[in-house]
């Protein structure tokens, strides 16, 4: 690279200069992309896997949660959130509203709801989030098994007490293989 722009120094003439010039940068560019390919973009990869893990995390979860608590509890469960909060809420996926509240626009909310769907849109056992309640206890009642499973919702309030003795009995079984 020295020698090329050694070169295109040297040169008098302005268009084979501006030739030499463009020469560099793609020369500079593919050595950049063949230094991607060997691992140093291996690094990229996963932190930007891990921001759209945290962002799925709370689209589905923690919208208008306390984000000291939010950190809390996803530390806990091995998720280094503070850098990833800040990452997200740069990209305008995600605020800090009132009192420490995480805040997320509807439609930004939903589109990480989505990413989770698409992962199995007919079969929510096999998904790795589950945020809605009635099917969180579908996949209970029915014994589904959760392999991918590393977070659900349930809310024991949508019971009736009369259902939890008579017919609906919920199965912990399906929960052996939870990852969470």
């Amino acid at each position: 690279m020295a020698k090329h722009k050694q070169k295109m120094e040297e040169e008098t003439d302005a268009e084979k200069r501006s030739e030499l010039a463009k020469k560099k940068d793609s020369w500079k560019r593919a050595l950049t992309e063949v230094a991607d390919l060997k691992g140093k973009d291996a690094k990229d990869r996963k932190e930007t896997e891990f921001i759209k893990e945290l962002f799925k995390h709370i689209a589905c979860y923690f919208v208008r949660s306390d984000r000291d608590v939010t950190e809390t509890i996803l530390n806990a469960c091995d998720i280094n959130t503070r850098s990833g909060i800040t990452h997200l809420t740069e990209r305008c996926l995600l605020s800090i509203g009132p009192h420490n509240k995480l805040m997320m626009h509807q439609l930004v909310q939903e589109m990480g709801r989505d990413l989770v769907r698409q992962e199995s849109p007919h079969k929510p056992w096999e998904r790795s989030r589950l945020w809605c309640h009635e099917e969180s206890f579908k996949v209970l009642a029915q014994k589904k098994r959760t392999e991918n499973l590393v977070g659900f919702a349930l809310d024991m309030r949508m019971l009736k007490k009369e259902n939890l003795s008579g017919s609906l009995q919920l199965e912990t079984d399906a929960l052996t293989y939870y990852r969470g």
